[in-house]
Parts: C-alpha cells; structure tokens; sequence
C-alpha cells in the first residue's frame, strides 16, 4: 500500500486557526479542493504576532510517516515551527525546527528515508518512546508558527503523509485506500487532446499535478501568472499585477516604479516579458490540460499568429497584441511643392526699407524718452504729471512748490491735479 496524504481534500480534514487572517487566506486554504484557493495558502492578519497555531482534526486516525510544508509566500516567510500530536487533554511534541531559511521542510521518521528530494530542509521526529507512540494512531495535529521573518505569519502549503492507523477497523481501512486509489489514478480516457506541441504527453501523478513550480507563482500575489514579466529587480510578476501597482502609485502622484526596491522606471529599466517563462508556463497548463482548473486558463502556445516580444522571441498569440497598429499611409511623391521666386532686387529693397523702418522706431522712442524730464531742472528721477498745464516736475521740484501750489509757467494746481508718470 502506498503513503497517502491525509490533507488532500477528500479526507475531510478539518483546519482551523488560533488567530484571525487575511481575507481570502483562511486556513480552510490548505485543504480546499479549489485549485487558487489551495495554491493561496494561510495568511495571518498582519497585525497579529507569533506564535500562531493551526490545528488539524482528521476524519481519520491514522499513522503519521511525515510531514512536508512550504513556510514561504512570496517575499514572506515563516522561519521556526513546532508540531505537537493532540490526545484529548494531552500533548506530545515530536518534532521542531528554529530560525531555518529552507523553501521546504520535511519531518519523517527515523526509520523512513524522506521522499523529496535534497534541495529540502529534511528533519526527523523525536526518538523517543512516547513520540513513537503518539505517531501510531494520530486523531489531532497541532503545527504552531513560532517566530517568522519581520513578515505576516504565512504558510503557503503542508501535507501529512501516512497510513491508516492499526487502531481503525478493516472497513475504514479500505475506505482510505479506495479514496487514495481514486486519486492516485485519475480516469484519462475522458481528456481532450492539447493543442500545440506534438511531443507526448508525459504520465501525470498526484506529485506533479499537485504542485505548480514556485517560478511560475506571481511573486506579490503567489498565483500563477498568465503574462509573466520580469522586474529590474529580477523578480517575476504578472503583467496585471504591474498595472495594478503603477495606478495605486498615480492615484498618489508617483511615477511608476518597481515595487519591490521602488527605483522609477526609465527607458532603460523598465519590466519586459519573459517569452522564456511564458513558454514554460503554456507547456505546463498543456500537461494539466485535463485539470478543470486549468481548462479556461488562457496560454499562446499552439497559436497562429506570431508575435513579436521585446527580447525578440516570437510567441504564438492572438491575444497579446489583439489591435495590431494600422498601417501609414504612404505619401505621394508624383506631388512637386510649389516655390515662390522673388527677384533679387526686390529681396534688397525691401531689406532696406525693414531696416530704415526700424531706425525711425528707435529713434521716436529715444526722442519720447528724452521729452520726459522735469521742467525746472530737467532731472528724470520719479516724474509727475500736472492735469492743468501739462507740464512733467521731478519729485523735489514738487516738493518745493507744493505750498504755493503754484507750477514753473504761473498755472496752479490743486493736489487732485498731479499724477505719477510710469515708464
């Protein structure tokens, strides 16, 4: 009989959190059968600390062989992890890990060799008497998130690999391993062909349909990326993902910017897409055709129409460049432009007469200019008018005769009469 996963979601396993999370992060995530719901994960509310404690009630008992998790999503991570087995009132510890950096960890017993394979934090159970114990016939499991990575407290995925346990009657046993056969042997005869490459289509099993690649998930949003685009910074993202970012940042007046080192985007940094990866990614939905999940999921591979990328890959779409740009149209070169000849000495004539017009222009402003000066002692400081006679009188030449209120020519004024002059 093979390992079976006890968290797929044909178990019925029960998740529930210590903690409040994130809207669309619930810990029912980790056993859903929805494929974006799974692949989200469990958040906490980002106001909540550690440590955060995610119980686990099987429909089940069963025997526990190991446990494989995935602490990261995204740039988030949770670094240290404690896992108890619950017994009505009791709890037993059997394994743990501190401060760890690993992308997966995996607990098993010390007499199993791990399945994964060595790019994983591999980890073995206690050896005690008790731990061995417990591990036989499991009805509740606690996993406590301990301390994390100056992050919210996530966990992106986990399964708990085992048997059915020696304590389970007969009939509940071959209820297990009917429901595992089920899964592990998916019907084929009912998928379409895929369209596209003409390679065959490699035998699928429950661990590589199971899990998508962490480089095809959108490194903000950890969901699988339909146009992915590569940042300055080298991190991937979808192309919808950077829209939406570039309008939350105009909505405040910023320019666009990379939002994970927030450099501005300019002509020479600026995200492009990635032809390779996209390639990669329509590869994997074509293998995973026969998943309802990815049945609408849009791809170019096994498109007609070749498009033309930025790094100069083409990739088959009909919908990365849906309006394609019109053509110019082309100019008529039967058409002479028409040129206007003017004699030369008309040309010099009037030349002159510009010149001489200018010359007059100059010269009447000079005389204007030289025409306003004050009547007594010709000064040309501050300058006022008097209504009466219409003579131009400095500031102090008006101070002088302000008494008498008389003018130079013998005409008198009253105080209404004097106007500044501006030049």
């Amino acid at each position: 009989m093979s390992e079976i996963n006890f968290l797929h979601p044909q178990f019925k396993t029960e998740v529930t959190s210590s903690c409040v999370a994130e809207d669309d992060y619930q810990p029912s995530n980790l056993v859903s059968a929805g494929f974006w719901e799974k692949d989200r994960g469990f958040m906490a509310y980002n106001l909540v600390k550690p440590p955060v404690k995610l119980t686990f009630n099987f429909k089940y008992k069963i025997q526990v062989n190991r446990i494989k998790l995935w602490p990261s999503m995204g740039s988030q991570r949770s670094t240290s992890f404690e896992i108890d087995i619950i017994n009505g009132k009791e709890s037993t510890q059997v394994g743990k890990c501190n401060r760890m950096n690993a992308d997966i960890v995996e607990w098993s017993k010390i007499d199993c060799s791990p399945a994964t394979s060595s790019s994983c934090l591999q980890l073995k159970f206690f050896s005690s008497n008790a731990v061995r114990k417990s591990l036989q016939g499991v009805d509740c499991m606690q996993v406590t998130i301990t301390s994390t990575q100056r992050c919210a407290v996530v966990l992106r995925k986990i399964e708990i690999w085992g048997y059915p346990s020696r304590k389970l009657d007969s009939a509940a046993k071959q209820e297990c391993e009917d429901l595992w056969r089920g899964i592990s042997t998916p019907n084929l005869s009912n998928c379409k062909k895929a369209r596209g490459p003409t390679e065959t289509r490699k035998h699928l099993t429950p661990s590589n349909i199971e899990n998508v690649p962490e480089e095809f998930l959108d490194a903000i949003t950890c969901e699988l990326m339909l146009f992915p685009t590569r940042l300055p910074c080298g991190k991937a993202v979808d192309q919808s993902t950077i829209e939406k970012h570039s309008r939350i940042e105009e909505s405040w007046g910023r320019v666009p910017s990379d939002p994970f080192t927030g450099k501005p985007f300019t002509a020479n940094s600026k995200p492009i897409l990635d032809a390779t990866l996209k390639t990669r990614i329509d590869k994997f939905l074509i293998e995973n055709s026969h998943r309802p999940e990815f049945k609408n999921v849009p791809r170019t591979l096994g498109r007609k129409t070749p498009v033309q990328t930025q790094n100069n890959t083409k990739l088959e779409s009909n919908y990365l460049n849906p309006h394609p740009p019109a053509k110019k149209p082309k100019l008529d070169l039967d058409v002479k432009p028409t040129l206007s000849v003017i004699p030369l000495h008309e040309a010099f004539q009037s030349a002159l007469e510009s010149i001489r017009q200018r010359a007059v222009t100059r010269s009447s402003s000079n005389k204007a200019a030289e025409e306003k000066k004050c009547i007594s002692c010709s000064g040309k400081g501050y300058l006022y008018k008097i209504k009466g006679c219409d003579h131009i009188i400095c500031r102090t030449c008006l101070h002088i005769i302000r008494d008498s209120q008389m003018c130079t020519c013998k005409a008198k004024f009253s105080n209404s009469d004097v106007e500044r002059i501006f030049e």
